[in-house]
């Protein structure tokens, strides 16, 4: 047995996930109600189908696939049970919801995708080349900079159309915080931005896209695009994306077995965050993001619901299947350390 959530005021004992998920707890049917992050909203579905069949049709779960941000809002006025997010949580949340938890449960690799006529899937870009490309300073797919990292590809003589994400997007906030992190002119003149209003006049050639699936669409259509989207948006369109140059000066793709290892070097903090930005390791690919779900530990008002999240997020974390569904997508489990990170803030 190990203690997990709180229902009201009660401690619950939660069996271990292989006799839990075989027991019907007191025959009652639950649906569990979530919202939140885009970034993973080809995911969630398939992990819900999944676990309720491991619960044998017991647990449902509806999910609305808004923003990060509208995901937390949605838990603090207790409008749904749980919110999946790639955006911490700021202090003020914590401190007026005392019992809030942040869970980290897979990795999101943000890539930067693509339409060059002529040019295969062998495009390279360096870090201060996309700085300097988000922030203007390069506006042409020939510019010396880009034929220097590329010198055996013809890059045409085209204006770079670049592609960002409307509204409060969580793409667009892994985007300029790597930005940030690759660098300090960046963080001192633009930083993280949260919405559309930081690309307003920051780039020379902007495109508006409402969506991943938007952004995929135009970059598919269009040539002399570029844009961010997650792995799992770009492969599931066909798209090609851009090697980049990790902090080691090694050209990278998000391959998951390097990445996992690179996670499971990195320092999470005292609420479970930690940055996939520049991450360690010569080999790892530096613009990742982990998503999380955000829970609360000791006042879920319904039982049988804390009962079942308690198991999916289990599930989420330690069933081969939860992984699999992942890595079929383009996502990146966590490695299997990050339990022993987990549990002992859930206990």
């Amino acid at each position: 047995f190990f203690r997990f959530f709180f229902c009201l005021s009660h401690k619950m004992r939660v069996l271990g996930l292989a006799v839990a998920l075989l027991l019907l707890w007191e025959g009652q049917a639950v649906t569990m109600k979530c919202s939140g992050s885009t970034l993973i909203s080809s995911l969630v579905p398939q992990w819900a189908s999944a676990f309720s069949v491991a619960t044998g049709g017991q647990v449902t779960l509806s999910y609305r696939s808004c923003s990060s941000t509208q995901g937390i809002t949605d838990v603090v006025n207790r409008k749904v049970d749980f919110a999946f997010t790639n955006v911490p949580v700021t202090e003020d949340v914590y401190t007026a919801q005392v019992d809030l938890q942040l869970i980290p449960v897979v990795v999101v690799p943000l890539v930067f995708t693509y339409n060059l006529p002529g040019v295969a899937d062998n495009l390279m870009l360096t870090r201060s080349l996309l700085v300097d490309i988000y922030s203007g300073v390069i506006s042409s797919w020939n510019h010396p900079a880009i034929k220097a990292v590329n010198p055996t590809l013809d890059m045409p003589n085209a204006t770079i159309t670049v592609l960002y994400r409307t509204g409060d997007s969580g793409s667009t906030q892994v985007l300029t915080s790597a930005l940030a992190a690759f660098s300090a002119d960046w963080d001192f003149r633009f930083g993280v931005f949260t919405s559309d209003s930081g690309f307003n006049g920051s780039t020379a050639q902007l495109m508006g896209c409402t969506s991943d699936q938007a952004v995929a669409a135009q970059v598919a259509s269009q040539h002399f695009t570029l844009g961010y989207l997650p792995l799992s948006a770009a492969v599931s369109q066909n798209l090609v994306f851009a090697m980049v140059v990790n902090l080691a000066g090694r050209p990278t793709f998000p391959i998951p077995g390097v990445v996992r290892t690179g996670m499971e070097a990195n320092i999470y903090d005292a609420r479970l965050v930690t940055s996939g930005v520049d991450i360690g390791g010569l080999d790892v690919y530096p613009v990742v993001s982990v998503s999380y779900v955000l829970v609360r530990k000791r006042s879920m008002a319904d039982c049988s619901t804390a009962r079942y999240l308690s198991d999916f997020l289990k599930w989420i974390l330690e069933h081969s299947t939860s992984d699999r569904l992942a890595l079929d997508l383009g996502f990146i489990p966590l490695p299997p350390m990050v339990n022993s990170l987990v549990w002992p803030e859930l206990l």
